[in-house]
């Protein structure tokens, strides 16, 4: 999803068990106010934060992963952790 408003249409439509969600999103919503939403409409829900800053902001998020991402198996065992609690 590029926005916050196609998020939650994505997830309205489906169920997900976790969710990647990016920092920078189109429109003025940024990832951990996405997130925050999101964890109040699917408290379940896992989500990851993705972002590329330098500085790691405040968040919800149950998982974070810098960009560019490098260690794909460091994600894979993040995903497989995530959705096996």
């Amino acid at each position: 999803c590029k926005s916050a408003l196609d998020a939650f249409s994505y997830l309205g439509d489906y169920s997900p068990d976790i969710i990647i969600v990016g920092q920078r999103l189109e429109g003025n919503i940024p990832g951990t106010t996405l997130i925050d939403d999101l964890k109040e409409s699917w408290p379940k829900l896992k989500i990851i934060l993705m972002t590329g800053g330098r500085d790691l902001p405040e968040h919800k998020a149950d998982g974070f992963i810098q960009k560019p991402l490098r260690n794909l198996d460091g994600l894979k065992n993040m995903i497989h952790d995530l959705t096996s609690q």
